[in-house]
């Protein structure tokens, strides 16, 4: 078929979508209710040139939702991971239903919903999704008012824009997740891992794994997933489908080392920042409890300064090896637990009847 205006708006006005083998969505129960437009979400209008479309926090009918946008995609665009020989297999109608990313999350969503037959689960892996519905030139002007350009990245000579420009915007209802500040712990990538694997084994290949595209341990963009049947992977090489097929582990397995390391770094400045504070709160305390007027200032009080330094740092390193692994105490250790440093400072506390007696019988 060809993509034209009417041909779209024919499309988006149908129950079901995409028209194609395979899993589809429904349309949004209330898809000609007006909608009030909250604000923007997620992406940054400064980077809108990478991203499938906009995100906006709406409301409708009373309720609110998350409503994702989608930008226009050539349907062509995905027919070189073919190659020129594979490339001829498919067709225009086959790419566009399976990779435009508003047609690959119908797909998706549309299996997902198939698999929890009806009932959605106590702790879903997936934000949950309403339906789709096509703008109407009211809504489609507040876009245009905001600066948002639905063919950006198409040039304007392109065969598809040339034939659909002036078709509706279309969009999915989804459900409105708070913005999570859930810590990524073990427990939380444990929950994303099961995720995976469940939708993995529904057919679903999210190939967009990162932390990004969750609000906490629900999952909310799969603009990118191929869902089967899918005319790529049905007519690409064996062997690159099985790579394919392990794209999500191994972009789960890096998005763990990423957010690992980005953790162990912030809790190793936030340790940084703590021991400022300590050493200054010492310092206070120190000049508070001196007498008044001015003191001399002795190799003895400077050594028991720094002694009391050395310890705060040596205490907070210590109590906290096991959120910073391989973090080394050595360099606090050193000014007093042994060296040239610590034996002038016990003289010090000799000399001046600080020091604690030894024990009889005990041999110098």
């Amino acid at each position: 078929m060809a993509f034209t205006v009417e041909a779209n708006r024919r499309l988006l006005a149908s129950k079901h979508l995409p028209p194609c083998d395979g899993p589809k969505l429904h349309a949004f129960k209330y898809r000609n209710a007006s909608i009030k437009w909250l604000k923007l979400l997620g992406t940054s209008l400064d980077a809108r040139s990478g991203c499938q479309g906009f995100v906006f926090k709406v409301e409708i009918k009373s309720k609110i939702y998350a409503l994702k946008v989608f930008k226009f995609f050539p349907p062509s665009t995905d027919r070189p991971i073919l190659g020129p020989i594979r490339g001829r297999l498919v067709t225009d109608e086959d790419l566009a239903f399976h990779t435009d990313p508003f047609y690959a999350e119908c797909r998706a969503y549309g299996q997902i919903q198939k698999a929890y037959s009806g009932h959605l689960p106590k702790r879903p892996y997936v934000a949950d999704c309403y339906g789709f519905l096509a703008l109407n030139s009211k809504d489609e002007k507040h876009l245009s008012d905001q600066g948002i350009n639905l063919w950006d990245g198409i040039s304007s000579d392109d065969e598809y824009r040339v034939m659909a420009d002036g078709s509706p915007a279309r969009a999915l209802v989804k459900q409105y997740v708070e913005k999570d500040t859930t810590v990524f712990n073990g427990k939380t990538m444990e929950r994303i891992r099961k995720g995976i694997r469940f939708m993995n084994s529904k057919g679903i290949l999210i190939r967009d794994v990162r932390l990004d595209n969750y609000q906490g341990e629900l999952l909310v963009d799969l603009g990118s997933a191929w869902t089967k049947p899918h005319c790529i992977l049905d007519n690409a090489p064996q062997h690159l489908v099985a790579e394919w097929k392990e794209t999500d582990r191994v972009m789960f397995d890096d998005m763990v080392k990423e957010e690992g390391l980005r953790l162990e770094h912030d809790r190793v400045r936030a340790r940084a920042i703590a021991l400022d504070v300590m050493i200054l709160a010492y310092s206070l305390a120190q000049a508070a409890a001196a007498k008044p007027g001015p003191q001399p200032v002795t190799e003895g009080v400077r050594m028991e300064e720094e002694e009391g330094y050395e310890r705060i740092r040596y205490g907070i390193v210590r109590s906290n090896m096991s959120i910073c692994p391989g973090f080394s105490t050595a360099p606090f250790k050193r000014n007093w637990s042994s060296g040239p440093g610590a034996k002038r400072f016990l003289g010090y506390k000799r000399r001046s009847g600080l020091a604690k007696p030894e024990k009889e019988g005990r041999s110098g």
